[in-house]
């Protein structure tokens, strides 16, 4: 484990700080819990930074990564399994809850950016160069055809027969493994990141300057929203329910209602780069700075989660255990 990562794990979290994303996430379930649903959260981000937040708020066991290289997004399927990228061609696994971790090679030194896993042992990489698709779980890979470029953000859907993908250059693009199609859908001004919804129908991209938008369709229909805001925004998330939510620059929350109407708040300190929520809309945002916040509501309020990352940037979370994760 780097010495960056160590002084990070040793910061104290305030107790009962985070009773977060209900899931049925990455973790091996533990006695002793909080219950209520919650199961607490695994954050990751610069110099190797990888945090688990448990949910009676002290931190969980660290990890042997023995890396510095900025660790940029992170996905988890089950109570056991998943998957991390980043900087340098870094790719790792882990089927035991983070207890051990595997390094994989895809073949490429170059920066992995996003990762997606879907329901089945489908999982999908984006990063320079290539977007790259596994039937089992990081076992074997290829690279999608036609994807040699470079991506920013990758979603899939709920059985892994399609996802969702950016490009550096705005372009947004879906790929049907049916068909074996990939196919320019959309494209937004410096888009930054795509959701997915978990039942697949409900999408959302965004950008700079406060762009955004929506599908109802699964991404093979678009159509903008107006935000109201000029913030680039770093992240999204889709609901079931058609509502989106995005975060960016300035500590900026957008939300935009499946009827229309957009809300503009700023919770935040600094840029906000990596969001989850769960089912019961309770989640987490974070960002620059190593700031975390917490919704209960869905987004409606949020509150400052008193957490010491050593002022560790975060660009990726998902949830683990619990209840009415997707």
């Amino acid at each position: 484990m780097s010495s960056d990562l160590m002084r990070i794990v040793k910061g104290a979290l305030m107790t009962g700080a985070i009773v977060v994303l209900g899931s049925a996430g990455c973790e091996k379930k533990k006695g002793g819990g909080t219950g209520g649903g919650g199961g607490g959260a695994w954050l990751v981000g610069a110099d190797g930074t990888m945090v688990q937040l448990l949910p009676d708020g002290t931190l969980g066991a660290g990890y042997p990564l023995e890396t510095d290289d900025d660790l940029l997004g992170i996905t988890c399927r089950g109570l056991d399994t998943a998957f991390v990228v980043g900087e340098g061609g870094t790719l790792l696994r882990t089927f035991d809850g983070g207890a051990s971790w595997e390094a994989v090679d895809l073949g490429t030194a170059a920066t992995l950016r996003d990762v997606a896993a879907a329901r089945a042992d489908v999982v999908y990489v984006a990063g320079d160069g290539g977007l790259w698709v596994s039937p089992d779980s990081g076992t074997s890979w290829q690279a999608v055809p036609g994807s040699a470029r470079d991506w920013r953000s990758v979603a899939s859907a709920p059985d892994g027969g399609a996802a969702l993908a950016i490009a550096t250059d705005g372009t947004v693009w879906r790929w049907d493994a049916g068909v074996g199609v990939l196919a320019q859908v959309t494209s937004v001004a410096g888009a930054r990141a795509v959701s997915l919804s978990h039942h697949g129908d409900h999408a959302v991209v965004v950008g700079d300057d406060g762009a955004m938008l929506r599908s109802a369709t699964g991404g093979r229909t678009w159509e903008p929203v107006a935000t109201g805001t000029a913030a680039d925004l770093y992240g999204a998330w889709a609901t079931v329910t058609g509502e989106l939510l995005a975060i960016g620059a300035d500590g900026t929350v957008v939300r935009a209602a499946a009827g229309g109407d957009v809300e503009v708040t700023r919770p935040g300190l600094g840029a906000l780069r990596a969001i989850h929520l769960d089912a019961a809309g309770v989640g987490l945002i974070a960002g620059d700075g190593g700031e975390v916040l917490r919704t209960d509501d869905g987004g409606d309020s949020w509150s400052v989660v008193e957490v010491d990352l050593g002022g560790a940037a975060i660009y990726g979370l998902d949830a683990i255990e619990g209840e009415g994760h997707y």
